[in-house]
């Protein structure tokens, strides 16, 4: 029976999360600033869903959390990821979302290094309808960039996006932007800013931050480059502020951008976007665009190759390997409640041949109060045990190295990955780029040591 005094949500379910869904303990789909998030089964449908862990005490907003969340779930709409159900124990909020497993928005189509004027309309369209919904329920985004849109299947020819970060955006931080003498020194914001709207900088907030948002994303779809000029950050941020926008692309599209590129009281509206031209008339699909791909891939922010490696990898490995642990686990939550104790870990594990790993992995992992979150514990360990010992990463090396040389060419790349079936429309291009994120002696390929190298900065 869970303590309502501690209850964040009353219609959150009670019932431990393992009775109704088969945790795919393998297949972590994303960890970071928004929580992390797994792949699960319904046991009875066996439809496959995600479900998103929030760590409550590192919540900085909590009453903002609990309007969006409350506002989410009655959201249906094919674009906007779908809240289903809320589980929650004393420690985490555990939310089962739709599945989305192709990526984020750049991620297909620089895989592909293809893309059709028709088919960023349809992209385009698919983001603004999903703005559209999420500000008919006072949501307002305030951060989109290319990772706020995920593709629903990794099949090439499905181009169908959902937006998955309304409402949990910038959760764990107070939302600032600080300058001083006009340049900006300091953000709470992750990564670049190339996509934030002008009046942000001020401090002030509107809907009509989303749409500028996406207006920069548009125009890097169709480009691969910013609709700045600057050379570095400090140049493109003044130049976002001060409204200095060069557009690269031409008429109808420059009309639809120039409306949106602008100031907030000037800003064209989803309502007038929706009806614009451009959005109205479908392209011919034999048109296709010529983006700076190269440009692009650096916008995504991204280490594509290190993703794609360990999602191939995790795929190679033995479930297996994992059920022991995953037992000794289950008998040590004996409540149900998502986490378990540190201490009583290792004393479990102490005389197991896995205790050097565990115990060096805890070391890693982010523990309070003695406590860490059963799940994520279980993900890390699949994902970074194969990697902490020399003869693993050697291994995992060697399913790349074809010819025996020592090296991982372009072409080993490709043929490993187009083996599998998430991965069988993978372009040379796309691989070539994947080389060049590792390779430090710019020789065009990949050494042992810059494949250690790749992942000693992921563990």
């Amino acid at each position: 029976m869970k303590n309502s005094k501690q209850l964040w949500f009353m219609w959150s379910q009670s019932q431990s999360l393992s009775i109704k869904y088969e945790m795919e303990t393998k297949k972590i789909l994303g960890s970071g600033k928004f929580g992390q998030i797994i792949k699960v089964k319904d046991r009875l449908s066996k439809v496959y869903k995600a479900i998103r862990t929030i760590p409550k005490a590192k919540v900085k907003h909590k009453e903002k959390l609990k309007s969006d969340i409350n506002q989410l779930k009655n959201i249906n709409h094919e674009n906007v990821i779908k809240i289903y159900e809320l589980y929650e124990d004393d420690r985490n909020l555990h939310i089962v979302i739709d599945l989305c497993e192709g990526g984020s928005l750049f991620e297909k189509i620089l895989e592909k290094y293809v893309l059709s004027g028709e088919e960023a309309r349809q992209l385009f369209l698919q983001m603004i309808q999903s703005i559209n919904i999420c500000h008919k329920y006072a949501l307002c985004h305030r951060d989109l960039r290319p990772e706020s849109f995920l593709y629903i299947e990794r099949k090439a020819e499905d181009m169908r996006i959902k937006a998955v970060d309304f409402g949990f955006q910038l959760l764990y931080v107070d939302d600032y932007i600080k300058k001083q003498n006009g340049i900006v020194v300091e953000s709470s914001r992750q990564g670049k800013l190339y996509y934030t709207a002008p009046e942000i900088f001020e401090g002030r907030l509107t809907e009509k931050c989303d749409i500028w948002s996406v207006g920069v994303i548009l125009h890097v779809l169709l480009t691969g480059e910013l609709p700045f000029n600057g050379q570095t950050d400090v140049d493109i941020y003044k130049q976002i502020q001060n409204y200095e926008i060069t557009l690269k692309v031409e008429k109808p599209i420059a009309d639809l951008l120039s409306k949106i590129l602008i100031e907030p009281y000037k800003r064209i509206t989803i309502f007038d976007i929706l009806k614009h031209p451009w959005i109205q008339t479908p392209i011919d699909k034999t048109i296709f665009l010529n983006p700076n791909f190269k440009q692009m891939k650096e916008l995504s922010n991204q280490n594509h190759l290190l993703r794609i490696m360990m999602n191939f990898l995790s795929e190679q490995l033995q479930k297996d390997s994992l059920e022991k642990l995953k037992k000794i686990f289950e008998d040590l939550d004996v409540n149900s409640k998502g986490f378990i104790s540190v201490s009583s870990i290792k004393e479990t594990l102490k005389d197991q041949p896995e205790y050097e790993e565990i115990n060096l992995i805890l070391e890693h992992s982010e523990i309070l109060d003695d406590k860490i979150n059963y799940h994520n514990f279980i993900n890390q360990i699949y994902e970074k045990r194969l990697f902490l010992k020399e003869e693993k990463c050697y291994l995992a090396f060697k399913q790349f190295d074809l010819n025996n040389t020592g090296k991982i060419t372009v072409d080993n790349l490709q043929n490993v990955l187009k083996s599998v079936d998430q991965f069988k429309f993978i372009s040379k291009q796309f691989c070539e780029s994947l080389i060049k994120e590792v390779d430090k002696n710019n020789d065009g390929e990949i050494d042992y040591l810059e494949f250690i190298d790749m992942f000693c900065k992921k563990i």
